[in-house]
Protein backbone atom coordinates (compact mmCIF):
# COMPACT_ATOMS: atom_id res chain seq x y z
CA UNK A 1 0.00 0.00 0.00
CA UNK A 2 3.10 2.43 0.50
CA UNK A 3 4.61 2.03 -2.51
CA UNK A 4 1.05 2.28 -4.13
CA UNK A 5 0.43 4.97 -2.27
CA UNK A 6 4.11 6.86 -3.50
CA UNK A 7 3.84 5.97 -6.73
CA UNK A 8 0.30 7.54 -6.86
CA UNK A 9 1.76 10.71 -5.27
CA UNK A 10 4.95 10.85 -7.96
CA UNK A 11 2.33 10.69 -10.78
CA UNK A 12 0.23 13.58 -9.43
CA UNK A 13 3.66 15.65 -8.78
CA UNK A 14 4.84 14.61 -12.30
CA UNK A 15 1.18 15.76 -13.73
CA UNK A 16 1.35 18.71 -12.09
CA UNK A 17 4.76 19.77 -13.12
CA UNK A 18 4.05 18.58 -16.60
CA UNK A 19 1.02 20.75 -16.49
CA UNK A 20 3.03 23.56 -15.61
CA UNK A 21 5.58 22.99 -18.43
CA UNK A 22 2.41 23.72 -20.62
CA UNK A 23 1.28 27.20 -18.83
CA UNK A 24 4.47 28.43 -19.44
CA UNK A 25 4.96 27.75 -23.18
CA UNK A 26 1.84 30.57 -23.18
CA UNK A 27 2.86 33.20 -20.86
CA UNK A 28 4.05 35.81 -23.57
CA UNK A 29 5.14 39.05 -22.24
CA UNK A 30 2.34 41.85 -21.83
CA UNK A 31 4.99 43.80 -24.44
CA UNK A 32 4.72 41.38 -26.94
CA UNK A 33 0.97 40.73 -26.68
CA UNK A 34 0.62 44.42 -27.39
CA UNK A 35 2.45 43.94 -30.46
CA UNK A 36 6.19 44.80 -29.52
CA UNK A 37 9.04 42.55 -30.99
CA UNK A 38 12.06 42.15 -29.16
CA UNK A 39 15.27 42.78 -31.15
CA UNK A 40 17.89 43.56 -28.09
CA UNK A 41 18.65 43.13 -25.22
CA UNK A 42 21.56 44.90 -22.47
CA UNK A 43 21.82 44.34 -18.98
CA UNK A 44 23.85 45.64 -15.95
CA UNK A 45 24.07 43.51 -13.20
CA UNK A 46 25.20 43.98 -9.69
CA UNK A 47 27.02 40.86 -8.27
CA UNK A 48 25.01 38.31 -6.99
CA UNK A 49 25.80 36.54 -2.75
CA UNK A 50 29.49 37.23 -2.02
CA UNK A 51 31.25 36.30 1.32
CA UNK A 52 31.66 39.29 3.47
CA UNK A 53 34.20 41.23 3.45
CA UNK A 54 35.58 41.22 6.88
CA UNK A 55 37.75 38.50 7.71
CA UNK A 56 37.66 37.19 10.93
CA UNK A 57 41.11 39.10 11.34
CA UNK A 58 39.90 42.07 10.87
CA UNK A 59 39.50 44.96 13.16
CA UNK A 60 35.64 45.30 12.31
CA UNK A 61 34.87 41.92 14.00
CA UNK A 62 36.16 43.00 17.29
CA UNK A 63 32.85 45.38 17.29
CA UNK A 64 30.92 41.81 17.82
CA UNK A 65 30.55 39.70 20.30
CA UNK A 66 28.80 36.85 17.84
CA UNK A 67 30.47 33.99 16.52
CA UNK A 68 31.11 34.06 12.60
CA UNK A 69 30.11 31.34 10.35
CA UNK A 70 32.95 32.60 7.72
CA UNK A 71 31.95 31.51 4.24
CA UNK A 72 33.81 28.58 2.85
CA UNK A 73 35.44 30.82 0.15
CA UNK A 74 37.40 33.77 0.60
CA UNK A 75 36.09 37.76 1.91
CA UNK A 76 34.57 38.42 -0.68
CA UNK A 77 34.42 35.94 -3.72
CA UNK A 78 30.41 35.19 -4.72
CA UNK A 79 29.04 32.44 -1.94
CA UNK A 80 28.17 29.02 -3.34
CA UNK A 81 24.42 30.39 -3.16
CA UNK A 82 25.10 33.24 -4.86
CA UNK A 83 26.44 31.19 -7.97
CA UNK A 84 23.33 28.99 -7.33
CA UNK A 85 21.11 32.25 -7.53
CA UNK A 86 22.81 33.46 -10.45
CA UNK A 87 22.13 30.35 -12.78
CA UNK A 88 18.67 30.19 -11.98
CA UNK A 89 18.59 33.99 -13.09
CA UNK A 90 20.03 33.10 -16.31
CA UNK A 91 18.01 29.84 -16.43
CA UNK A 92 15.03 32.84 -16.15
CA UNK A 93 16.23 34.68 -18.93
CA UNK A 94 16.47 31.54 -20.83
CA UNK A 95 12.73 30.98 -20.52
CA UNK A 96 12.07 34.12 -20.98
CA UNK A 97 13.90 34.43 -24.21
CA UNK A 98 12.71 31.81 -26.09
CA UNK A 99 9.07 32.49 -25.22
CA UNK A 100 9.67 36.12 -26.86
CA UNK A 101 11.16 34.02 -29.98
CA UNK A 102 13.85 36.03 -29.57
CA UNK A 103 16.03 33.05 -28.78
CA UNK A 104 16.14 29.30 -29.71
CA UNK A 105 15.85 26.22 -27.47
CA UNK A 106 19.34 24.70 -27.23
CA UNK A 107 21.01 28.10 -28.58
CA UNK A 108 24.58 28.92 -29.27
CA UNK A 109 25.22 32.12 -30.03
CA UNK A 110 28.12 33.27 -32.37
CA UNK A 111 30.42 35.21 -30.80
CA UNK A 112 29.45 38.73 -32.01
CA UNK A 113 26.17 38.17 -31.02
CA UNK A 114 26.58 38.43 -27.35
CA UNK A 115 28.82 40.29 -25.04
CA UNK A 116 29.85 39.43 -21.21
CA UNK A 117 32.11 42.21 -20.04
CA UNK A 118 32.91 42.24 -15.58
CA UNK A 119 34.97 44.27 -13.79
CA UNK A 120 37.90 41.73 -12.76
CA UNK A 121 37.08 41.02 -9.57
CA UNK A 122 36.21 37.37 -8.37
CA UNK A 123 32.76 37.89 -7.63
CA UNK A 124 31.35 39.77 -10.31
CA UNK A 125 33.21 37.57 -12.98
CA UNK A 126 31.99 34.64 -11.53
CA UNK A 127 28.27 35.78 -11.57
CA UNK A 128 28.46 36.59 -15.50
CA UNK A 129 29.72 33.21 -15.90
CA UNK A 130 26.82 31.66 -14.22
CA UNK A 131 24.01 33.77 -15.51
CA UNK A 132 25.77 32.97 -18.76
CA UNK A 133 25.58 28.93 -18.34
CA UNK A 134 21.99 29.62 -16.88
CA UNK A 135 21.25 31.53 -20.38
CA UNK A 136 23.17 29.32 -22.96
CA UNK A 137 24.17 26.03 -20.97
CA UNK A 138 25.44 24.35 -23.88
CA UNK A 139 27.32 27.52 -25.38
CA UNK A 140 30.66 28.53 -24.17
CA UNK A 141 30.58 32.09 -23.36
CA UNK A 142 33.37 34.03 -22.49
CA UNK A 143 33.72 36.55 -20.19
CA UNK A 144 35.35 39.52 -20.53
CA UNK A 145 37.95 41.23 -18.12
CA UNK A 146 40.47 42.72 -18.30
CA UNK A 147 42.52 42.84 -15.18
CA UNK A 148 44.04 40.28 -12.71
CA UNK A 149 41.52 38.57 -10.59
CA UNK A 150 40.49 41.51 -8.18
CA UNK A 151 42.14 44.27 -9.97
CA UNK A 152 40.50 47.29 -10.41
CA UNK A 153 38.64 47.61 -13.51
CA UNK A 154 38.48 51.72 -14.35
CA UNK A 155 35.48 51.01 -16.14
CA UNK A 156 34.01 50.08 -13.76
CA UNK A 157 36.01 51.38 -10.36
CA UNK A 158 37.24 54.66 -11.40
CA UNK A 159 40.01 56.06 -9.28
CA UNK A 160 37.68 57.71 -7.01
CA UNK A 161 39.80 61.04 -7.23
CA UNK A 162 38.26 64.41 -8.58
CA UNK A 163 40.34 66.05 -11.13
CA UNK A 164 37.72 68.94 -11.05
CA UNK A 165 37.98 71.01 -8.11
CA UNK A 166 34.69 72.54 -9.10
CA UNK A 167 33.32 69.42 -9.48
CA UNK A 168 34.43 68.18 -5.76
CA UNK A 169 33.09 71.08 -4.44
CA UNK A 170 29.88 70.28 -5.30
CA UNK A 171 30.16 66.80 -4.08
CA UNK A 172 30.88 68.48 -0.70
CA UNK A 173 28.80 70.92 -0.92
CA UNK A 174 25.91 68.12 -1.51
CA UNK A 175 26.05 67.08 1.96
CA UNK A 176 25.14 70.22 3.53
CA UNK A 177 21.79 69.89 1.95
CA UNK A 178 20.96 66.49 3.33
CA UNK A 179 17.84 66.48 5.52
CA UNK A 180 15.98 69.49 3.94
CA UNK A 181 19.40 71.43 4.31
CA UNK A 182 20.10 70.33 8.04
CA UNK A 183 23.27 68.05 7.01
CA UNK A 184 24.99 65.50 7.75
CA UNK A 185 24.96 65.52 11.58
CA UNK A 186 20.93 65.04 10.78
CA UNK A 187 21.08 62.68 8.51
CA UNK A 188 22.95 60.28 11.03
CA UNK A 189 20.91 61.17 14.11
CA UNK A 190 17.94 60.20 11.95
CA UNK A 191 18.94 56.51 11.78
CA UNK A 192 20.33 56.16 15.21
CA UNK A 193 17.52 53.50 15.60
CA UNK A 194 18.86 51.86 12.61
CA UNK A 195 22.17 51.33 13.98
CA UNK A 196 20.69 50.36 17.66
CA UNK A 197 19.48 47.51 16.12
CA UNK A 198 22.65 46.57 14.63
CA UNK A 199 24.18 46.97 17.80
CA UNK A 200 21.77 44.55 19.27
CA UNK A 201 22.26 42.33 16.24
CA UNK A 202 25.96 41.41 16.84
CA UNK A 203 25.83 42.05 20.53
CA UNK A 204 28.18 45.40 20.56
CA UNK A 205 28.04 45.94 23.91
CA UNK A 206 29.78 42.89 25.35
CA UNK A 207 32.07 43.19 22.11
CA UNK A 208 35.66 43.17 22.35
CA UNK A 209 35.89 46.40 21.11
CA UNK A 210 33.33 48.27 23.43
CA UNK A 211 34.97 46.40 26.45
CA UNK A 212 38.28 47.85 25.72
CA UNK A 213 36.73 51.66 25.08
CA UNK A 214 34.09 51.54 28.07
CA UNK A 215 31.67 51.94 25.72
CA UNK A 216 28.26 49.94 25.28
CA UNK A 217 26.98 52.12 21.90
CA UNK A 218 28.68 53.81 18.84
CA UNK A 219 28.57 57.42 18.73
CA UNK A 220 26.98 58.23 15.47
CA UNK A 221 27.59 61.71 15.95
CA UNK A 222 31.18 61.30 15.25
CA UNK A 223 30.30 59.54 11.89
CA UNK A 224 31.30 61.91 8.97
CA UNK A 225 32.32 62.54 4.93
CA UNK A 226 34.80 64.72 4.47
CA UNK A 227 37.09 65.78 1.37
CA UNK A 228 40.41 64.81 1.41
CA UNK A 229 43.18 64.89 -1.22
CA UNK A 230 40.32 65.47 -3.73
CA UNK A 231 38.54 62.55 -2.42
CA UNK A 232 35.81 61.76 -0.67
CA UNK A 233 36.17 59.90 2.57
CA UNK A 234 33.72 58.06 5.14
CA UNK A 235 35.69 58.23 8.65
CA UNK A 236 36.63 55.19 10.17
CA UNK A 237 33.77 55.55 13.01
CA UNK A 238 31.75 55.52 10.32
CA UNK A 239 32.56 52.79 8.25
CA UNK A 240 33.04 49.68 11.10
CA UNK A 241 28.76 49.80 11.39
CA UNK A 242 28.42 49.90 7.46
CA UNK A 243 30.91 46.98 7.31
CA UNK A 244 28.73 45.28 9.94
CA UNK A 245 25.32 45.73 8.15
CA UNK A 246 26.92 44.48 5.23
CA UNK A 247 28.11 40.99 7.36
CA UNK A 248 24.28 40.39 8.78
CA UNK A 249 23.01 41.13 5.30
CA UNK A 250 24.71 38.44 3.94
CA UNK A 251 24.27 36.55 6.42
CA UNK A 252 20.11 36.90 6.01
CA UNK A 253 20.54 36.07 2.01
CA UNK A 254 22.80 32.75 2.97
CA UNK A 255 20.24 31.57 5.33
CA UNK A 256 16.56 31.60 5.27
CA UNK A 257 15.76 31.87 9.07
CA UNK A 258 15.53 35.08 10.49
CA UNK A 259 16.20 33.62 13.97
CA UNK A 260 19.25 32.10 13.17
CA UNK A 261 20.62 34.73 11.27
CA UNK A 262 20.54 37.14 14.08
CA UNK A 263 21.75 35.05 16.95
CA UNK A 264 18.08 33.96 18.09
CA UNK A 265 17.72 37.90 19.32
CA UNK A 266 13.88 39.27 19.94
CA UNK A 267 11.93 40.77 17.00
CA UNK A 268 14.39 39.22 14.27
CA UNK A 269 13.14 40.64 11.29
CA UNK A 270 12.46 44.06 12.57
CA UNK A 271 16.27 43.73 13.39
CA UNK A 272 17.15 42.98 10.08
CA UNK A 273 15.05 45.58 8.43
CA UNK A 274 16.69 48.05 10.32
CA UNK A 275 19.80 47.05 9.15
CA UNK A 276 19.20 46.69 5.51
CA UNK A 277 17.48 50.47 5.59
CA UNK A 278 20.90 51.12 7.35
CA UNK A 279 23.00 50.01 4.65
CA UNK A 280 20.76 50.90 1.75
CA UNK A 281 20.81 54.52 3.09
CA UNK A 282 24.55 54.16 4.09
CA UNK A 283 25.19 53.72 0.43
CA UNK A 284 22.81 56.44 -0.98
CA UNK A 285 25.01 58.82 0.80
CA UNK A 286 27.75 58.36 -2.07
CA UNK A 287 25.65 57.04 -4.92
CA UNK A 288 22.87 59.72 -4.58
CA UNK A 289 25.63 62.62 -4.32
CA UNK A 290 25.16 63.67 -8.34
CA UNK A 291 28.61 65.02 -8.73
CA UNK A 292 30.17 61.73 -6.93
CA UNK A 293 27.99 59.46 -9.23
CA UNK A 294 29.14 61.61 -12.21
CA UNK A 295 32.46 61.42 -11.83
CA UNK A 296 32.35 57.59 -10.85
CA UNK A 297 30.69 56.64 -14.17
CA UNK A 298 32.81 58.59 -16.60
CA UNK A 299 33.87 55.33 -18.00
CA UNK A 300 30.70 53.39 -17.62
CA UNK A 301 28.16 55.26 -19.10
CA UNK A 302 30.14 55.65 -23.09
CA UNK A 303 30.66 51.72 -22.63
CA UNK A 304 26.93 51.37 -22.06
CA UNK A 305 26.31 53.74 -24.83
CA UNK A 306 28.63 52.02 -27.01
CA UNK A 307 26.49 48.69 -26.51
CA UNK A 308 23.30 50.26 -26.71
CA UNK A 309 24.53 50.98 -30.35
CA UNK A 310 25.73 47.74 -31.50
CA UNK A 311 24.80 45.07 -33.69
CA UNK A 312 25.21 42.52 -30.21
CA UNK A 313 22.06 41.16 -29.47
CA UNK A 314 22.94 40.54 -26.18
CA UNK A 315 25.04 42.74 -23.65
CA UNK A 316 25.89 41.82 -20.03
CA UNK A 317 28.07 44.08 -17.75
CA UNK A 318 28.53 43.25 -14.18
CA UNK A 319 29.94 45.26 -11.52
CA UNK A 320 29.10 46.45 -8.06
CA UNK A 321 26.09 48.15 -6.38
CA UNK A 322 27.84 51.58 -6.66
CA UNK A 323 27.61 51.15 -10.05
CA UNK A 324 23.97 50.99 -10.40
CA UNK A 325 23.36 53.10 -7.22
CA UNK A 326 25.64 55.94 -9.32
CA UNK A 327 24.25 55.09 -12.74
CA UNK A 328 20.17 55.66 -11.26
CA UNK A 329 21.82 58.93 -10.68
CA UNK A 330 23.77 60.31 -13.21
CA UNK A 331 20.81 59.35 -15.31
CA UNK A 332 18.04 61.09 -13.47
CA UNK A 333 16.20 57.91 -12.41
CA UNK A 334 13.03 58.99 -10.07
CA UNK A 335 13.86 57.72 -6.95
CA UNK A 336 12.25 54.08 -5.52
CA UNK A 337 12.21 52.18 -2.73
CA UNK A 338 11.71 49.08 -4.51
CA UNK A 339 9.30 46.24 -3.20
CA UNK A 340 10.14 42.47 -1.73
CA UNK A 341 13.77 43.13 -0.61
CA UNK A 342 15.29 45.07 2.18
CA UNK A 343 17.43 46.08 0.62
CA UNK A 344 15.37 48.59 -1.55
CA UNK A 345 17.56 50.73 -3.56
CA UNK A 346 20.20 48.46 -4.96
CA UNK A 347 18.93 44.53 -4.27
CA UNK A 348 21.81 41.72 -4.65
CA UNK A 349 22.18 40.71 -7.97
CA UNK A 350 19.90 43.32 -9.80
CA UNK A 351 19.98 44.25 -13.22
CA UNK A 352 19.18 47.32 -14.67
CA UNK A 353 17.90 46.06 -17.94
CA UNK A 354 16.98 47.12 -21.05
CA UNK A 355 15.03 45.87 -24.05
CA UNK A 356 14.75 47.39 -27.74
CA UNK A 357 11.67 46.40 -29.30
CA UNK A 358 9.68 46.64 -32.68
CA UNK A 359 6.60 48.45 -32.19
CA UNK A 360 3.39 46.84 -34.45
CA UNK A 361 3.54 51.12 -35.71
CA UNK A 362 7.13 50.15 -37.09
CA UNK A 363 8.96 52.69 -34.37
CA UNK A 364 11.60 51.53 -31.67
CA UNK A 365 11.28 51.56 -28.23
CA UNK A 366 13.23 50.80 -25.23
CA UNK A 367 11.99 49.59 -21.86
CA UNK A 368 13.87 50.31 -18.54
CA UNK A 369 13.60 48.24 -15.80
CA UNK A 370 15.06 46.78 -12.52
CA UNK A 371 15.38 43.30 -12.52
CA UNK A 372 15.81 41.17 -9.16
CA UNK A 373 14.86 38.21 -7.36
CA UNK A 374 12.62 38.95 -4.14
CA UNK A 375 14.23 38.15 -0.81
CA UNK A 376 12.08 35.05 -0.28
CA UNK A 377 12.84 34.15 -3.84
CA UNK A 378 17.44 34.63 -3.21
CA UNK A 379 17.26 33.69 0.14
CA UNK A 380 15.15 29.74 -0.32
CA UNK A 381 16.98 29.44 -3.80
CA UNK A 382 13.56 29.30 -5.53
CA UNK A 383 13.98 28.23 -9.09
CA UNK A 384 12.57 31.58 -11.41
CA UNK A 385 9.74 30.54 -14.01
CA UNK A 386 7.74 32.60 -16.21
CA UNK A 387 4.96 31.60 -13.19
CA UNK A 388 7.60 32.52 -10.57
CA UNK A 389 9.48 35.60 -12.29
CA UNK A 390 11.94 37.90 -10.80
CA UNK A 391 10.33 41.03 -9.78
CA UNK A 392 10.29 43.62 -12.43
CA UNK A 393 10.09 47.42 -11.42
CA UNK A 394 9.79 50.07 -14.13
CA UNK A 395 12.78 52.79 -13.76
CA UNK A 396 11.73 56.93 -14.59
CA UNK A 397 13.63 59.36 -15.84
CA UNK A 398 12.56 62.29 -15.19
CA UNK A 399 12.21 64.59 -18.36
CA UNK A 400 12.31 61.72 -20.96
CA UNK A 401 8.96 60.76 -22.35
CA UNK A 402 7.50 57.57 -22.36
CA UNK A 403 4.32 56.34 -24.05
CA UNK A 404 1.49 54.90 -23.00
CA UNK A 405 3.30 51.55 -22.31
CA UNK A 406 5.58 52.74 -20.58
CA UNK A 407 8.27 52.75 -23.29
CA UNK A 408 10.98 55.50 -24.34
CA UNK A 409 11.14 56.26 -28.13
CA UNK A 410 14.16 54.21 -28.68
CA UNK A 411 16.48 57.34 -30.30
CA UNK A 412 15.77 59.51 -28.27
CA UNK A 413 16.59 56.76 -25.08
CA UNK A 414 20.27 56.32 -26.70
CA UNK A 415 21.10 60.42 -27.48
CA UNK A 416 20.22 60.52 -23.84
CA UNK A 417 23.07 58.11 -22.63
CA UNK A 418 25.11 59.33 -25.17
CA UNK A 419 24.82 63.18 -24.05
CA UNK A 420 25.12 61.50 -19.94
CA UNK A 421 28.39 60.31 -21.24
CA UNK A 422 29.98 63.21 -22.91
CA UNK A 423 28.85 65.78 -19.76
Amino acid sequence: MKIAMRRNITAIGLAVLLSGFACVANATSVLTEKGYTLEKLLVFSRHNIRASLVGKDDVTATHSNRQWNMAEVPAGHLTYKGGAAETLMGEYYRAYLEDEKFIPADWHPAKDDVRFYANSFQRTIATAKHFASGLAPIADIEIEYHLGIDERDPVFLPSSKFTDEALLKQATQWYDLLENGQGQKAFYKNRVQDLREIERIVDFKNSPFAKKEGIKQMDGSKFEITAHKNRIFSNDAMRKPYSLADCVIMRYYDNPNDKEVVWNISKPTRALKAAGKFLSDGGSLMWKNPAFAKNMTRNLLPEIAKGLKSNQRITFLCGHDTNVGTLLTVLEVEDHELPQTITNYVPIGSKLVIEKRKGADGKLYASFDMVYASDKQLRNLEILTLHNPPVKEPLVIKGLKRNEDGLYDWDEFVNYFDKRAQN
